[in-house]
């Protein structure tokens, strides 16, 4: 394989590339955005490229721009996943590239303002999954105080775009690029976004899927993994670490193992916590998937007496003094259905336990 840099021709596999980065297992963003940088390093990919970014921000662009993975900023040191640069070196394009990682509305306003300053105005990309799009919408019109569809103009950057661009799209416009070799790197990159983002998790097929889940027990830890670090970001709480309850280290098929992450949110001046993990199943249900309040945190009485006597209340179980709540997954569902299920029923509990007390 072949990638174009100023006239000169190296023989580098994509792969190849990135196997230089530590966090080509830990960093699915900086993994993408270094594929995207590495692809963007042939010409007919810059023109295609330019020219997709042109219809969705509704800016008129030069396909003759450097495009950088993690430039760094000298006024605030900031370091936008990608950036394009005009011959002279002036920044016309910045893009913040997530998967699963939290926003930081800081990092975007830093990327406009050096727009801004040193180009007098440019384009600033929030790009992410497809499933993500609607909460970067949310945090962009939040952060610059805009409103309806992307793109925007925000007030007081004359000359400045925002876009909020899916990778399914930027992926799909690369794809079209009338190279072979691209062709080929976009198609590793597109594999390796999916593995990153959730594509990977496959329907589960029928109900004897789920009885058998230790069969498929990295499936409900990934749908967990997602699952909670989504209602993280929704509920603005607290998250811990993904891993065993207490340190136990029960075997997968024993009726003590829970695979857990604690998420934790004010309810009056206490902050009570609650769990989601897998476990084995309790008597009458079949899922593996719990959400837990344990007996020990902060207002446990007060939440255990609103959940049985609440519409839920057929649905709690009481074991070891805690109460468990089953989250079905449901059959023949994608990986954002899976996971948009599963938060879906731990918000009706959630509503339940956490309602004001006054």
């Amino acid at each position: 394989m072949i990638y174009w840099n100023g006239g000169s021709h190296q023989m580098k596999t994509l792969l190849g590339y990135l196997s230089q980065f530590h966090s080509f297992s830990i960093q699915g963003e900086v993994l993408c955005t270094q594929s995207l940088a590495f692809i963007l390093r042939d010409s007919r990919a810059r023109a295609t490229f330019a020219e997709a970014v042109a219809s969705w921000t509704k800016t008129a662009l030069s396909s003759d721009l450097t495009w950088r993975a993690e430039a760094y900023q000298v006024e605030d040191a900031g370091r936008p996943d990608l950036e394009a640069c005009t011959p002279d070196g002036s920044p016309v394009i910045k893009v913040e590239a997530k998967l699963g990682a939290e926003f930081n509305p800081a990092q975007l306003r830093s990327y406009i303002a050096d727009l801004q300053n040193r180009s007098g105005g440019g384009i600033l990309i929030v790009l992410v999954p497809l499933h993500r799009t609607g909460e970067a919408m949310r945090v962009v019109s939040e952060t610059f105080d805009v409103s309806g569809e992307s793109p925007w103009l925000p007030a007081g950057h004359p000359g400045t775009s925002i876009a909020v661009i899916s990778w399914d799209d930027a992926l799909t416009s690369l794809a079209s690029t009338d190279s072979d070799t691209v062709q080929s790197h976009v198609e590793q990159l597109n594999e390796m976004y999916k593995a990153l983002s959730g594509y990977d998790l496959k329907p589960l097929a029928s109900s004897e899927e789920i009885t058998r889940w230790q069969e498929r027990k990295d499936l409900f830890i990934k749908l967990v993994d997602r699952a909670t670090k989504r209602l993280s970001r929704e509920l603005g709480c607290w998250m811990g670490p993904l891993g065993p309850d207490s340190g136990s280290r029960e075997p997968v098929d024993s009726e003590h193992f829970y695979y857990r992450r604690y998420l934790c949110r004010p309810l009056g001046d206490k902050k009570p916590c609650f769990s989601i993990g897998i476990h084995h199943p309790f008597e009458g249900e079949s899922t593996p998937i719990w959400l837990r309040f344990n007996r020990t945190t902060p207002l446990f009485s007060l939440i255990r007496a609103r959940l049985v006597s609440s519409g839920l209340a057929e649905r709690v179980i009481i074991s070891g003094g805690h109460a468990w709540f089953p989250l079905d997954v449901p059959l023949d569902a994608n990986a954002e259905q899976m996971i948009a299920s599963l938060i879906e029923q731990a918000e009706e509990v959630i509503a339940v336990a956490y309602k004001s007390l006054g």
